[in-house]
């Protein structure tokens, strides 16, 4: 006996056509009608000469991991593809009001893409568990979720602030060109629900088609550029700052085990932060070698000059055997010449920013100087006057000068002295030189990558 609830389904579904009331069985008789000497080897087209329209958009979700020394790019994401099969169309008035059905992908025509220049293996897109919506004109809507690992050429140029860009290549496989039209919905690749990446961050994304003898295809573009701050605070901060402490070996004591120590610890130090960052980056020269490594390795070189140096100066300071030539004693005394001359010339800044002396006071130092003189015409007192305070210092100031000029010898200790001295200047110069340069080359590549 029909009940109540089934007699009023079935007035409405008479009464208002419109209405979805499709059955279990209704949909078994549209699959058999659409099954129905169905073969899924052959086109959906007809006129099998005709091109077969294949619109394919892309949705990406995350990239989950970029390799520099694999060279590999994972990413999620899915493909959405619509193209038309017109053995798939039907009357929905005939099937219960049925506009659309999903079909399995093993049991329909299913465009043969695959993925170019992939990581692991060549694989097609689609998977059989993954049904395609088909509604009642033969349109099918097809979305295929997937992790995808590609080959992807890194460059790290300008490692930790380099950018990458990726290609990721979609084509058909046995169909000759002409077969298949790519056609793009949208230029770019769309981000719905992106996560974004902790290392990687996206700044721009394309599609385009593209052609070769054998077919057309399409090529997606993923521009996307490194987050530095983590390797510049744990890397390159702490191997600047190794770098500012080298030349300050030459301040310290000439002791062999302090300069020795401190000058073979930094080389080291320096050395660990090279092999640390060679690391991370690919063991390839092309396209470009990495500028991090380079400026390292100039650190490194500079380390091990001023180690040389430092060891060359400590046997100046111990050398007492034998005579100091006579170009060396030359330079040296030239060079103490220099330091006592800017010392007087500090002296004499400092008398003339001195207070001028009141003119009172001055006619007070004249009487006085006059009482002076006659005093000491007349033999009663002795002279204890500005005058003889002035010129014992000038006659103290001449001894001083009249003992350096007199001194024609110098010591090994005075000659390390100097040497430290230029080596402070001369790596120091270097060092900031290095650093210049890094700085300039890093400005170019920023201001250039962001105008293109």
């Amino acid at each position: 006996m029909v009940s109540r609830h089934t007699l009023i389904s079935m007035v409405m579904c008479i009464v208002i056509p419109h209405v979805k009331c499709s059955s279990r069985q209704d949909l078994q008789m549209l699959h058999d009608q659409l099954f129905q000497g169905y073969n899924e080897n052959l086109g959906p087209r007809f006129n099998q000469d005709e091109p077969i329209s294949i619109h394919i958009a892309f949705n990406l979700y995350s990239i989950n991991d970029f390799d520099d020394k694999s060279e590999k790019l994972s990413i999620t994401g899915y493909f959405l593809l619509t193209w038309t099969d017109d053995r798939m169309s039907w009357d929905p008035l005939q099937h219960g009001n049925i506009t659309s059905v999903l079909m399995k992908a093993s049991r329909v025509w299913v465009p043969p893409l695959f993925i170019g220049k992939p990581y692991n293996k060549v694989a097609k897109i689609g998977n059989d568990f993954i049904q395609i919506n088909y509604n009642n004109s033969g349109t099918a809507s097809w979305i295929v979720p997937d992790l995808y690992a590609i080959s992807c050429p890194a460059n790290t140029a300008y490692y930790p602030i380099d950018k990458q860009f990726c290609e990721i290549i979609v084509a058909a496989w046995g169909y000759k060109k002409g077969d298949i039209a790519f056609v793009l919905p949208s230029h770019t690749v769309t981000t719905y629900d992106f996560s974004e990446n902790g290392m990687w961050n996206v700044l721009s994304t394309q599609i385009r088609t593209a052609e070769n003898p054998l077919g057309d295809y399409v090529v997606m573009t993923i521009e996307f550029q490194r987050r530095p701050l983590f390797v510049i605070l744990v890397f390159l901060l702490p191997i600047s700052f190794i770098g500012i402490l080298n030349p300050l070996v030459f301040l310290l004591s000439p002791d062999p085990g302090e300069r020795s120590g401190y000058g073979v610890t930094l080389m080291l130090s320096m050395a660990v932060f090279l092999t640390a960052v060679s690391d991370k980056l690919p063991s390839t020269s092309e396209p470009h070698l990495a500028r991090v490594c380079i400026y390292l390795l100039m650190d490194l070189m500079l380390s091990l000059m001023i180690m040389i140096f430092t060891i060359f100066g400590l046997k100046l300071h111990n050398h007492q055997d034998t005579p100091i030539p006579c170009w060396i004693k030359k330079f040296v005394l030239t060079s103490l010449k220099h330091q006592r001359d800017s010392y007087q010339h500090s002296l004499t800044e400092e008398n003339r920013n001195q207070p001028k002396t009141p003119k009172w006071r001055k006619n007070i130092v004249q009487a006085i100087n006059e009482e002076t003189l006659v005093n000491e015409k007349d033999g009663r007192h002795k002279g204890r006057t500005t005058v003889q305070e002035t010129t014992r210092d000038e006659n103290r100031h001449n001894d001083i000068t009249e003992n350096y000029d007199n001194c024609k010898q110098c010591s090994w200790s005075d000659v390390g002295k100097v040497f430290d001295k230029y080596c402070l200047v001369l790596f120091i110069c270097l060092q900031t030189c290095r650093f210049a340069v890094t700085t300039i080359d890093t400005m170019i590549y920023l201001y250039t990558s962001s105008d293109l």
